[in-house]
């Protein structure tokens, strides 16, 4: 079975898919009666028919970096277009509108303790990697090994010039965030993780 993923359309291409999922949502507001202000919506795409149908909507900011990836693509802060509109003022921009492409990846570590996660100042150093929020904390065992967008272990806002440049940037980032982390494996005794450590430490060492 092909793995649920999601994905972000920001309503201004002009394809087909675009088209229909519009006149899904703008079906979907009629009905609520919803005709000012900010909302958040996801849409289910069936591939085998390709039709969009309703899965949920709410009159409110969506999470995981949406704000910030509308900032960034538009220029336009969401919590602050509902201000406005609730104001009855004219929705003002509070940035310059970008024309690349964006999108927000979940970030994952295998199952284990985590010892060490990387810099995320490191990764924002980089023009293309916007935000990088680690969810996780050190110490932390049994990852789950559910991986979707609650359980993950790090978010990263990032964009290319390209869908197909989009899609190779975020599979580097989610390598690069694994390989810069640490997670012991899940042993059977306390002295297997000790000699764990001991050569880690030691690896550690040889860096300075």
């Amino acid at each position: 079975m092909d793995p649920l993923r999601i994905y972000r359309a920001d309503g201004t291409d002009e394809g087909e898919g675009c088209a229909q999922a519009r006149a899904v949502a703008g079906k979907a507001l009629q009905a609520l009666g919803y005709t000012d202000g900010v909302f958040h919506m996801e849409l289910l795409l069936d591939r085998s028919s390709d039709s969009f149908f309703f899965g949920e909507v709410a009159a409110r900011v969506g999470d995981v970096l949406i704000q910030e990836a509308v900032l960034f693509r538009h220029g336009f802060s969401l919590a602050g277009a509902a201000v406005d509109v609730a104001l009855g003022r004219p929705v003002g921009s509070v940035g310059d509108p970008s024309d690349r492409c964006v999108a927000t990846t979940s970030l994952h570590l295998p199952r284990g303790t985590i010892v060490k996660l990387p810099n995320a100042d490191r990764f924002t150093e980089a023009d293309d990697i916007h935000e990088l929020r680690i969810a996780a904390l050190l110490g932390v065992n049994d990852v789950p090994e559910v991986r979707n967008t609650t359980n993950r272990q790090g978010l990263a806002l990032v964009s290319a010039a390209s869908l197909a440049e989009l899609d190779t940037r975020m599979e580097s980032v989610r390598r690069e965030f694994a390989e810069q982390s640490l997670v012991a494996p899940a042993f059977g005794t306390g002295v297997q993780q000790r000699a764990f450590m001991a050569g880690y430490e030691d690896a550690w060492r040889r860096l300075l």
